[in-house]
C-alpha cells in the first residue's frame, strides 16, 4: 500500500501570514459585536465620589429588572450621585419614548440610589414597550363583545306560504349572544287571511292565522357598525280556521311546524340599538289542511315558504 504523507511548515511565511490574517479577521468580528451590543444597552451617565458603585454595576442591575428589555437603546438616564454630609444625594433625568422626567433623592448607601436608578431605567423602558405596543382603533359604534350578552328584538314583516296569500306579521324573539354563537327564541303571530270556495259555494270559506313559536342558533355578530349573519332553526305552531258561511260555523286548529334559513342583515345605531332586517326561507314539516263540513279541501299550507322581516333590537 502506497500511503503519502504531507505538511505544511509552520515556521513558513505564508502559513504565519494567513495565521496573522485569520487572528485580525477574529478581533474585528469580536470588536463589531461587542461594539453593536453596546450601542444597544440603554444610554447612561454615571457620576458618583469614589467608593460608590460603577456604571456598570448600574447597567448590570437593569439587565436583571428590565426582562427583555436590555437592549431598549429608547431609554436614557443620566443620573449625578453627591455626598451631603453622611448621606448621598442622587439627580436623576430620565428620557424615553413615553416622556421624560425627573427625581432627586437623598439615601444613607451610594449603593440604594444605584440600585434606584436601575429600577428607575427598568419601568421607563417598560412604559416604552407599552407606548410602543399598536392600539387596535375602534369605531365609535364598535364595542368589546363579553362572554355574554341578553338582547330582544321586535320585527313586523310580510310572510307567504303558511297562510293563503301574503300575510302580515309580528314577532319578538329573544337573544343570548357568545362569542362563537347566538342563541334566538321567541314567539309571532301571523294576521288572517281568508280562503273560499268557488262556486257553487262562493260564501262558504274561513279566515286563517298563525301563531308560532321559533327557536334558531345564528352566527356571532361582530363589532362592526353593519354586520351580515345567518340564523338556522325550526318554528312551529298554531294554524286556526274560523270558518265563514257555514251554520253553525267551525273553528279548527292544527299543527304546523317548518325548518328554516334566515340570512340578515344589522346596523348598529348605537352600541346598545341596531336595525335588523332578514329573509327567513321555510321548508315545511307539518302542512296543514283546512275543510269545511264535507266539502273539498280549502286551503293547504305551502310546502315552502318565505318571510320578510324588519325590527329593532336593543342588547344589555
Amino acid at each position: 500500500m502506497l500511503e503519502v504523507r504531507g505538511s505544511i511548515p509552520l515556521g513558513s511565511t505564508k502559513t504565519t501570514a494567513m495565521v496573522s490574517r485569520a487572528l485580525r479577521a477574529l478581533v474585528t468580528i469580536a470588536l463589531v459585536l461587542t461594539a453593536r451590543v453596546a450601542d444597544a444597552a440603554p444610554r447612561l451617565s454615571w457620576s458618583a465620589p469614589p467608593g460608590c458603585p460603577l456604571a456598570e454595576r448600574v447597567r448590570e442591575a437593569y439587565r436583571e429588572l428590565s426582562d427583555g428589555a436590555a437592549n431598549d437603546t429608547s431609554v436614557g438616564a443620566s443620573a449625578a450621585v453627591r455626598a451631603d454630609g453622611d448621606r448621598f444625594a442622587l439627580h436623576l433625568e430620565l428620557s424615553s419614548d413615553s416622556g421624560s422626567s425627573t427625581l432627586d433623592l437623598a439615601a444613607a448607601r451610594c449603593e440604594t440610589l444605584a440600585d434606584v436608578v436601575a429600577l428607575q431605567m427598568a419601568l421607563a423602558a417598560d412604559a416604552a414597550r407599552v407606548v410602543a405596543m399598536p392600539v387596535a382603533t375602534r369605531g365609535p359604534f364598535s364595542r368589546r363583545v363579553p362572554m355574554a350578552r341578553l338582547g330582544i328584538a321586535g320585527a313586523a314583516g310580510v310572510s307567504v306560504g303558511p297562510l293563503p296569500g301574503a300575510a302580515l306579521g309580528l314577532r319578538v324573539l329573544a337573544r343570548l349572544s357568545l362569542p362563537f354563537l347566538g342563541i334566538e327564541a321567541g314567539a309571532g303571530y301571523l294576521f288572517p287571511r281568508s280562503a273560499h270556495y268557488g262556486a257553487p259555494h262562493e260564501g262558504v270559506g274561513a279566515d286563517l292565522d298563525l301563531t308560532f313559536g321559533a327557536l334558531r342558533a345564528c352566527s356571532p355578530r361582530g363589532e362592526e357598525r353593519v354586520t351580515l349573519d345567518v340564523c338556522a332553526g325550526a318554528n312551529m305552531g298554531s294554524l286556526r280556521a274560523t270558518g265563514s258561511g257555514l251554520a253553525p260555523s267551525f273553528t279548527t286548529r292544527q299543527l304546523w311546524s317548518a325548518f328554516t334559513l334566515s340570512p340578515g342583515v344589522t346596523a348598529a345605531l348605537t352600541p346598545e340599538i341596531a336595525l335588523h332586517g332578514e329573509i327567513e326561507a321555510s321548508l315545511a314539516v307539518t302542512r296543514p289542511e283546512v275543510h269545511a263540513r264535507n266539502l273539498d279541501t280549502l286551503f293547504v299550507a305551502e310546502r315552502a315558504g318565505v318571510s320578510c322581516w324588519l325590527g329593532a333590537s336593543a342588547s344589555f
